[in-house]
């Protein structure tokens, strides 16, 4: 597999994939960051092609990972996300592509309208929030040329100390006496980013193309999770159900966007994800080490 590009290796999945590939032996990795902590600056903030002048020759793939990714940030300030999240991501792409580096873009669910689940790569998408139309923007400008793959992710968690962690989250207000509302009308898919890493190894060494989902196969509503994790540390008496409808956003939020991921489990049958009860154990014990 050729060297691997990360851009945005600074966030949760582009230091997870970062990390992943060097510690599993997969080839070169050249980390790309706005900050000082990449081996190449890329800065989409301050954006211009001549970044790429520091890309290696050899880089074969790269994995675009940076996005301003708050959705009511989005809808709130929008001209100036845009020149973020579409008009200086699609210049990358070109960009790389005039490389001969191959984009894979990191994508969401949130490209779907999220009105019945169990979404499949070929179904239509429909977004209801800025973020999801962005997103699907730049997936039309990578699925445009036959080289380009999308991968579709869910809510994704890391499991190392400081990362953010939806289950670290409700896990420490539940300890601290918070109230916690969770909404019973909205399903959620919690997902790994080192699964997300390994699962885009899988994909890159497959040779295949197009667009990919990658979600764990668990699914939550928001109160069904809180309520697992409230057996585990306590505080159950303490979750109020609501709907996500009741939780003041800037813009609705989709009810059920979860994935079917048979395209990925056809290319790697041996694949397995992260169960919710297993990342649990793993902060529970980073918590009696801490």
């Amino acid at each position: 597999m050729g060297p691997l590009l990360v851009v945005g290796s600074g966030g949760l999945l582009g230091g997870t994939v970062t990390r992943h590939w060097k510690a599993n032996g997969l080839g070169t990795v050249v980390a790309a960051s706005h900050g000082a902590d990449g081996d190449i600056r890329i800065d989409l903030c301050d954006w211009d092609t001549g970044q790429l002048d520091a890309v290696p020759d050899e880089v074969q793939f790269a994995l675009i990972c940076s996005a301003i990714a708050d959705i009511d940030r989005c809808k709130r300030e929008e001209a100036s996300v845009r020149a973020f999240n579409v008009t200086a991501t699609r210049s990358l792409i070109g960009g790389l592509r005039n490389r001969g580096i191959q984009p894979v873009f990191c994508s969401t669910d949130l490209v779907f309208e999220g009105d019945h689940g169990d979404y499949a790569e070929p179904d239509e998408r429909r977004p209801t929030t800025v973020y999801g139309s962005q997103k699907t923007e730049i997936e039309d400008a990578v699925l445009a040329d036959d080289d380009g793959v999308v991968l579709r992710m869910s809510k994704l968690y890391g499991l190392s100390s400081g990362e953010p962690n939806l289950l670290r989250g409700l896990a420490e207000g539940l300890r601290r006496g918070d109230t916690v509302r969770a909404a019973c009308d909205q399903i959620i898919v919690p997902t790994d980013a080192g699964d997300i890493a390994s699962a885009l190894a899988a994909i890159l060494q497959s040779g295949e193309t197009g667009a990919f989902h990658i979600a764990a196969p668990e699914r939550f509503t928001r109160l069904s999770l809180a309520q697992k994790i409230a057996a585990s540390v306590g505080g159950g008496d303490r979750i109020e159900a609501c709907s996500i409808d009741d939780i003041p956003l800037l813009e609705p939020r989709p009810k059920n966007n979860s994935l079917k991921c048979d395209r990925l489990m056809g290319i790697a049958p041996t694949m397995s994800f992260t169960s919710v009860d297993d990342a649990m154990d793993r902060l529970m014990a980073q918590r009696v080490e801490d």
